[in-house]
């Protein structure tokens, strides 16, 4: 004989769906968060190997920044 299905508590199942998602939803955030501040970190060690590379070369900063960005007069010269 077979057995009798018990009934599905519907508001306790959509309860735990719920905190899961609340769960989930923290961690997509405290994710998102650890992402910024590894980029921030990526991009302050990226500056700073730029503005190590920059001393060792004897050039200045403005010396860096009229090479990558000359003004059109420099340019068409």
């Amino acid at each position: 004989m077979a057995r009798a299905r018990r009934g599905i508590d519907f508001d306790t199942e959509i309860m735990k769906v719920d905190a899961q998602i609340t769960r989930w939803k923290k961690t997509i955030i405290e994710l998102e968060e650890k992402r910024k501040e590894l980029l921030n970190a990526k991009r302050e060690a990226e500056i700073n190997a730029l503005y190590d590379a920059i001393q060792r070369s004897g050039r200045t900063v403005d010396d860096v920044l009229s090479l990558l960005n000359p003004t059109p007069a420099e340019h068409a010269g």
